[in-house]
Formats: structure tokens, sequence, C-alpha cells
């Protein structure tokens, strides 16, 4: 098996201690800070996906109210956007998937699998952290960032109607929530 490549830097991503982004959807702005320093690889991953508006006209296609909202790969239609190659798991870095959390979704018993897919923990689930006793594999998820506006936002998207639309898309969105741009915030307001 091909082993996941570190993507490189985007070449116009301005270097920021705690860059922020801003997904601006149908239903409020959520405005997320990554943290670099604990998870390099997926902040310039994610950063990546941004810089190339990879997001914008995405929809939030995995809601569950007691749990998360997750995102990153489908448009209104359901036609699945084309990510980069996999990148390598950091959810070793001592960041926990707790309320606000947004980490990378990934392959369950793969954990270099995460490619754009993300999600924001709208509870705390340390069945997701990497080394817990109650993980399906033990590797967990990456934390590389938390909500710092708009949590409202996931709130009211967490309790968004949803609908099982087939085997793939469980507790989709009945009414598409969608990111319509993700915007790089270069500095805090």
């Amino acid at each position: 098996m091909e082993q996941p490549q570190q993507p490189a830097p985007p070449e116009n991503i301005p270097e920021a201690q705690n860059p922020r982004v801003k997904l601006v959807t149908t239903l409020g702005d959520i405005v997320v800070e990554l943290n670099p320093e604990a998870a390099p690889v997926t902040v310039r991953n994610f950063l990546r996906y941004v810089n190339e508006g990879f997001y914008d006209g995405i929809i939030f296609h995995r809601v569950i109210v007691d749990f998360m909202i997750q995102a990153g790969g489908f448009t209104a239609d359901l036609e699945a956007r084309l990510p980069h190659e996999p990148i390598i798991n950091e959810s070793d870095n001592g960041l926990k998937n707790v309320r606000g959390t947004i980490a990378m979704g990934r392959s369950p018993n793969e954990p270099d699998s995460a490619t754009s897919l993300f999600y924001i923990n709208r509870v705390n689930s340390p069945y997701l952290d990497h080394g817990s006793p109650n993980s399906a594999d033990g590797y967990g998820y990456t934390v590389f960032g938390v909500v710092v506006e708009g949590m409202d936002v996931v709130d009211k998207i967490a309790e968004s109607p949803v609908t099982d639309h087939d085997s793939y898309f469980k507790s989709l969105p009945v009414e598409p929530v969608v990111i319509n741009k993700a915007v790089l915030i270069q500095e805090r307001q």
C-alpha cells in the first residue's frame, strides 16, 4: 500500500501562527482557529482545500444532533468532489475530540486515509481520540482546530431535520446546508 503523502504547502497561504477560516454557510458563519503547531500536516492540507476553493458549494452531508456535523466532499446534488491524496494521521497530537473542535474524517481502520472530509464536534467524543480504549481502531481522528465564533450555527446545523437518503448518505439534512464559501482570515479579529 502506498504511503500517504504530506501535501506541499500552498504558495499563496500566508504563514500565520494561528490561521482562522470562516465557513460562510446558508445557516450562518462559523469561524475556526487552526492549530498548526499540533497538527501541521493536517492544517496545511485543510488550508490547501480552502485556498483552492474546494469547499465552496459543499454541503454538510452528515448531521447527527448528539454527535457532530460533517462536510468536505459533496455538493447539494450529492456529486462527489475529487480530493487530493491522503495525509498522515496526527491524532496523537494531544488535542481531544471535545465540543467545538474540528477534526478530519477518515475511513475506519485506515488511520492515514484523511483527505478533504472534516467534522465539527457538537459534543465531547472521547472514543474518537488517539489511544482511547473505546476507539474502534485505537488510532483516533486528528483534531486540528476549534470553533471560535458560530458555535450557535453548528448547533443549528446539528438540529436540522435529516433523512436517510441511501446507505451512504445517512443523516443527510432534508434542506441542504451549504458552505457557500470557505475564507482564510489572516489576522485575529
